[in-house]
């Protein structure tokens, strides 16, 4: 897994035929074809395919410290969120509920901010940059929705979702066949993580200066930390959104096919079957997997095989979530979440942390798609009374849902099938 001979094999075959035919022609009719210059053209394809992997390379070392410098500062700020905190004098019951409410308000946005980066970095590329993503990208961006309405409040999800400027019609798009594609929005949006760094330091600006919540030189170290998850989630998003010049892929790949073409043709045929094919076939090998090695490793913030993992990372926030809320003040504030377990569509997630003011909500949704796995469409849904649960149009069948009472939740409702 991971490998990409995949990629590369079909024309690696091309190439072998290919030398093959030169290689019976040139044997049958006694010629030879001695291209001047394939030597200068195969030594510039080299540093051109040198310098793209190298490029590709720094990208990938880049991306990971950009994924190092995420995890530290999560964990760094949810540790100042929590041991900041002085606590009531003399188990003050209304001061405690107060910073019971700021810890789980913190590690709220933070684990959303989390989920928020997953998700971004999945649709960054093919989505914000080329404006359309397929259905198994589209699959996962649903449940990293629903993950986040599970964790925030209802304004802090309406102006992530609003930022995301995810509304996904439906179009058909040939690619081998007809392929389903969900388009994504390609004008210029706010950061969707703005609204939760926002939300932070106002959480940490409340309680700063009460005698029970955090002093106000705390805001001297929260605030830097701030700054630097906005930091990390701009760099990532840079990072994805400057792929090498496409001018230059172009360049490239078009020398190499051109040096593929006429190299066979250069080989003198009494130097036999090896010279003449084998050796053509594994030039290609290498120059085509190098090329297709920087293509996999210049955006590694995907879901491919090569991709850096974030689900684990997530999962160890969350972890580190419920450890701390069990430290300092307030430590029934680890029972204000709990676990769900994910459906199976969910790649690379058994379980994830929910609110508890969300559970129910999160519940009906997820039991839903385990009945409708292939239909049920989660992605843009408000979850308030004013919009449906769910509305989209699959092939032939539409889900539809039935018409809320004024006082009932979307979490109480349910969907139909019409044909």
């Amino acid at each position: 897994q991971g490998t990409v001979l995949p990629d590369v094999i079909q024309n690696m075959v091309l190439v072998g035929v290919g030398s093959m035919v030169i290689f019976a022609a040139q044997v049958e009719f006694s010629w030879h074809l001695d291209v001047a210059g394939i030597h200068i053209l195969g030594t510039i394809v080299g540093f051109l395919l040198i310098f793209r992997s190298s490029n590709a390379f720094k990208t990938y070392t880049e991306s990971a410290r950009i994924i190092t410098a995420f995890t530290c500062a999560t964990a760094d700020l949810l540790t100042a969120g929590v041991c900041y905190l002085r606590g009531a004098e003399n188990g003050d019951q209304v001061v405690t509920a107060k910073l019971r409410e700021a810890k789980t308000m913190v590690a709220r946005l933070l684990l959303g901010y989390c989920v928020l980066f997953k998700l971004h970095s999945r649709i960054a590329y093919s989505g914000y940059m080329l404006g359309a993503i397929d259905d198994d990208v589209k699959i996962q961006v649903d449940f990293d929705m629903l993950r986040l309405r599970g964790l925030l409040t209802d304004e802090h999800y309406k102006q992530v979702q609003k930022a995301l400027g995810l509304t996904f019609d439906a179009t058909h798009v040939k690619q081998c066949g007809v392929q389903r594609m969900w388009r994504v929005t390609q004008e210029t949006m706010p950061r969707p993580a703005l609204p939760l760094i926002a939300a932070l330091r106002c959480c940490f600006l409340s309680m700063a200066g009460t005698p029970a919540g955090y002093a106000e030189r705390v805001l001297q170290i929260t605030d830097p930390q701030l700054t630097n998850l906005l930091n990390i989630y701009a760099a990532m998003v840079e990072q994805v959104g400057t792929p090498l010049p496409l001018p230059y892929c172009h360049l490239c790949r078009m020398l190499m096919v051109m040096f593929l073409l006429v190299y066979a043709t250069h080989i003198d045929p009494d130097m036999g079957f090896v010279a003449n094919v084998v050796i053509p076939v594994t030039v290609s090998l290498a120059m085509l997997g190098i090329d297709a090695i920087a293509s996999e490793i210049e955006d590694p913030f995907g879901d491919d095989p090569n991709d850096f993992e974030l689900m684990p990372v997530i999962r160890r926030m969350e972890l580190e979530v419920l450890m701390a809320m069990q430290m300092g003040v307030a430590p029934e504030a680890a029972n204000d979440f709990v676990w769900v377990p994910a459906p199976a569509q969910y790649e690379e997630v058994e379980e994830f942390l929910v609110h508890v003011s969300n559970l129910d909500m999160v519940n009906e949704v997820v039991m839903d798609n385990e009945a409708r796995p292939t239909r049920l469409d989660l992605s843009m849904a408000n979850f308030d009374c004013a919009q449906p649960l769910v509305s989209t149009t699959w092939g032939s069948a539409r889900v539809v849902p039935t018409s809320p009472s004024p006082t009932a939740c979307p979490r109480n409702s349910t969907a139909q099938w019409t044909g």
